[in-house]
């Protein structure tokens, strides 16, 4: 997977806190704070650092 540019990171942590809106919405439970305050950090790691290829899962396991 190719290393995401600005603009495709931030796309995808916005698409992120939709969805964990919706689900804490959803679970009428949760504490969604942590998780808010965290995507940024998940997604830029996830979309420029960590070797990940969705469609390949085995890629990148010990």
């Amino acid at each position: 997977m190719a290393a995401m540019n600005i603009s495709e990171l931030e796309e995808m942590a916005r698409k992120c806190r939709i969805e964990i809106c919706k689900m804490v919405h959803r679970a009428q439970a949760g504490h969604p704070g942590g998780s808010l305050s965290e995507i940024d950090i998940l997604c830029a790691l996830y979309g420029s650092r960590l070797r990940v290829q969705p469609d390949n899962p085995e890629v990148g396991r010990p």
